[in-house]
This record gives C-alpha cells, sequence and structure tokens, in this order.
C-alpha cells in the first residue's frame, strides 16, 4: 500500500501507438514550485466563472460540486471556458511539456529540449494536449481533486495517470 504522506515526483501514462504498433510511455514530472504555484493561480482565476456557475447549479452546496466531473464540465458548457491569448497557452504548453520525457529503449527523451525544439518525434496535435492535460491534473491535484481536469482528459479518451513503482 502506497504512503499517503509520500509525495509522488512521478507519474506515467500510455498515450498514442509508437511505428511499430506498441504503445507510447510517457513520464511526467513536477513542476518547479514557482511555476506551480503560477500556473495554479492562473486555473483559479481564470476557472473561478466556472465554479460560481457550478454552485449556482448546485444550489450553493460546494461538497457537490467538489470532485463532481459532470457539474463542473455542464458549467464549463454552459458558460464556455475563459479564452487565452496564443502567448499565455505557449507559455502554459511550453511548461508543462518540460516536466514530460517519452520512455524509450534508449533511455528517457525530454519532450521539449531547452532551446525550445522538441526532443521526440512524430508528436501531433493530440498528443501534445494529452501531455498537458495529464501535466496539469498530475501537478494540480494538490490544489484541486482533479475531477474538472481529469473530465477534460476523458474527453479527449485518456485515463488517469497511473503511479509506476
Amino acid at each position: 500500500m502506497a504512503d499517503p504522506t509520500k509525495r509522488e515526483d512521478h507519474k506515467r501514462f500510455e498515450f498514442g501507438k509508437r511505428p511499430d504498433g506498441e504503445p507510447r510511455l510517457w513520464d511526467i514530472g513536477k513542476f518547479d514550485p514557482q511555476t506551480g504555484s503560477y500556473i495554479a493561480y492562473k486555473l483559479m482565476n481564470d476557472l473561478s466563472p466556472v465554479l460560481g456557475t457550478a454552485l449556482a447549479a448546485a444550489g450553493g452546496d460546494l461538497r457537490s460540486v467538489a470532485g463532481n466531473p459532470e457539474v463542473m464540465l455542464g458549467a464549463a458548457l454552459t458558460k464556455g471556458l475563459p479564452a487565452m491569448s496564443r502567448a499565455d497557452f505557449a507559455d502554459m504548453q511550453r511548461d508543462c511539456l518540460r516536466v514530460c520525457r517519452e520512455l524509450l529503449d534508449g533511455g528517457p527523451a525530454p519532450v521539449l529540449n531547452d532551446n525550445g525544439t522538441y526532443g521526440v518525434q512524430n508528436l501531433d496535435a493530440q498528443t501534445v494536449m494529452a501531455l498537458m492535460i495529464q501535466t496539469l491534473v498530475f501537478n494540480m491535484s494538490g490544489f484541486f481533486d482533479g475531477g474538472f481536469l481529469g473530465t477534460l482528459g476523458a474527453m479527449l479518451g485518456m485515463s488517469p495517470p497511473s503511479s509506476q513503482p
């Protein structure tokens, strides 16, 4: 049984297929404290209208909203997700991809190199979005229950990241 007091520094998940047909295995790391706290602040700020709509729909009962992806998804669809500038999106994408690696036979490869170029081959928009969502769910679960971001991942057909010993 896992120790609930021990902080998990990495999560692994499968998404996509390699050219040989085998599943691609990804490793997600933790944000540094400054990046993590900034992204948590940004998400709280951007998602507060959605939470307000969800609370109104639930009669103000926070317990019925927390951890309820259906209520949060309904609120997001009703209220609409806030617009994000291309620059803000690129910054968040960069922050997310910097902590991701593909686990290859020759060793882990960073998804994003220090110079901003991609460090792995055969990336497409769906894979990049999957990595971003999985990274946000993993890193923000301490601030949020992961329900809302997990719902976004479910919309893309992904399951939550799983721990690997």
